[in-house]
């Protein structure tokens, strides 16, 4: 029920107003009435008054200033006015206020009714925002750990965020933001001696997964915050946020971190550690390359070793002379549409077969990076290096056998074409079995309240590997050709005159019938209607 008061020094009307109006008819409930503005304020905590109605001329303390009291507290309760005077200064008032309605006396009860119904849907309107918001609400805040997730993946892999969004970003997550914290980012690879195949139970990758994240979460400390984010399979990022940074504190920490996941659970792992900073997260990008680098130094090693960045810097430049936005663009496009020629072309760019001034360190680091973004696009198309070579290992293994330039060129021409033309060539009959796959289930469920992301599971795939499947064969998107055949299946419906436009949209999968013909004249050039008037009774 919706609580008001009434609020008039005139008995006799306040009385009257109380008895003559079916409160419980318009869903409310009379839970006070007082003689003075007053008295009102200094009840309304106690019966918590959803509606105010209340005369504007009275004495101690008239309307005006009642929800003038009332707006300085922060209460902001549904009011209407009621006044004997016709005035236009109570009106302007009124107004000022942004009460719901001004009425007359003598009060005509039809009159407050419908006053009085306004307001109440309005607050009823007003309370039915404010839930939906606590629920989005509680769902953000259940969702937390996720925005955690993507925020760590946006600083780690994505440009350098601009300081303010960086600001809001970090109190909104609740992440450290004092400038006295030092950054470490960490790369952690795991189980290197277990390869897994296609075969695995996914089971165990998950139990990997937990173990890892587990042992990293056990080791946080009042001084010290730990953020953990997993990049693929056996491969995690770490950021380290201390603050203060003793003379190895951070090395000591991932040694007892890297020991508790053999001892506890048998897990054997490599770890590579950055520089540290004092630009925090906004830093990240730059100090992952780092820790990258280190664990990539020593990825096969028998040791499974924790390297410092700081200890290798010296032997890398290869950062210094490549720009990885620009290999990585230059990476996924060969993939894409790559041949022979500009293969050669990329290899001669980077890696020039009589060139003197290729130092152990670069011609590693890029070979790794040429991998490595080779790696991040077949995981983007659900596939990996394990379904193209069958084994994984050799292909990371294989750089510690070359001793020369010529041979690592060859090699990685070899992986390139390779690569290709698993994509191009190898998933020609797959991609046509997941595009008729996909016809299949457009056209047995049409009808229903069909999503894109329902498709893709419904064929065992992500929505942005089944999306680029179908629009590599067909050149349009599972989106675009659901709509056109629901409305190829509403045009042939239409042609009966008896038929009607809301029914169509329901026969289709669409049960507003506005959005229905939105997409139909979007798709046909004419609105359901203008096709039903040219077209029906033509069956062709």
């Amino acid at each position: 029920m919706v609580r008001i008061i009434i609020v008039d020094d005139n008995p006799v009307d306040r009385n009257g107003i109380e008895r003559t109006m079916d409160w419980a008819g318009m869903g409310l409930e009379v839970v006070g009435s007082y003689a003075n503005g007053k008295l009102a304020l200094e009840a309304i905590d106690q019966v918590q008054p959803d509606l105010i109605l209340c005369d504007i001329s009275m004495p101690v303390m008239n309307g005006i200033e009642l929800v003038e009291q009332l707006r300085r507290k922060g209460k902001a309760h549904k009011t209407i006015f009621m006044s004997c005077h016709d005035e236009f200064q109570f009106a302007k008032s009124a107004i000022k206020l942004d009460v719901e309605s001004y009425i007359l006396k003598p009060i005509i009860p039809e009159e407050l009714q419908e006053a009085i119904v306004k307001a109440v849907t309005k607050h009823k309107a007003e309370l039915s925002r404010m839930d939906e918001r606590e629920d989005m609400l509680r769902l953000l805040e259940q969702s937390r750990p996720s925005l955690i997730d993507q925020f760590l993946r946006q600083v780690l892999f994505e440009p350098a965020l601009q300081p303010e969004e960086l600001a809001r970003k970090l109190e909104y997550l609740q992440l450290p933001v004092s400038p006295a914290h030092r950054l470490h980012v960490v790369s952690v690879v795991v189980g290197q001696e277990h390869p897994a195949g296609p075969d695995s139970d996914i089971r165990e990758a998950f139990i990997e997964s937990f173990s890892v994240k587990k042992v990293i979460q056990e080791h946080a400390q009042d001084s010290v915050h730990l953020y953990s984010v997993q990049i693929a399979e056996r491969e995690y990022a770490l950021l380290i946020l201390t603050e203060e940074d003793p003379e190895g504190s951070v090395l000591d920490l991932v040694v007892t971190m890297k020991e508790s996941l053999l001892e506890r659970w048998g897990i054997h792992s490599a770890w590579g550690i950055s520089s540290p900073s004092l630009g925090g997260f906004r830093e990240a990008a730059s100090l992952y390359k780092q820790s990258r680098i280190a664990v990539k130094s020593g990825y096969y090693s028998d040791q499974y070793p924790v390297i410092l960045y700081e200890e290798i810097a010296e032997q890398q430049s290869f950062e210094y002379q490549v720009d990885l936005k620009e290999l990585f663009h230059e990476v996924k496009q060969l993939l894409l549409e790559g041949d022979r020629v500009s293969i050669e072309q990329f290899c001669d760019r980077y890696i020039k077969i009589h060139s003197t001034g290729y130092a152990e360190g670069y011609i590693k680091s890029f070979v790794y990076s040429v991998l490595n973004i080779m790696q991040i696009q077949l995981l983007e198309m659900n596939e990996s290096f394990s379904k193209v070579f069958g084994n994984e290992i050799a292909i990371w293994s294989k750089l510690s056998e070359f001793e020369t330039v010529q041979e690592v060129r060859s090699w990685l021409s070899d992986i390139f074409d390779t690569v290709i033309h698993f994509l191009h060539i190898d998933r020609k009959t797959e991609y046509s079995r997941v595009v008729e796959d996909i016809k299949q289930i457009i056209k047995a469920r049409y009808h229903e309240p069909l999503t894109v992301n329902e498709i893709a599971k419904s064929i065992f795939s992500s929505v942005s590997h089944a999306n680029s499947t179908f629009k590599k064969v067909t050149g349009k998107t599972i989106f675009d050709s659901l709509i056109e055949y629901r409305v190829e299946v509403a045009k042939m419906l239409l042609r009966d005159p008896s038929a009607r436009i809301y029914a169509v949209a329901e026969q289709v999968g669409y049960s507003n019938k506005s959005h229905f013909c939105l997409l139909f004249k979007k798709y046909s050039g004419l609105s359901p209607q203008e096709f039903k008037t040219k077209y029906a009774g033509n069956h062709k």
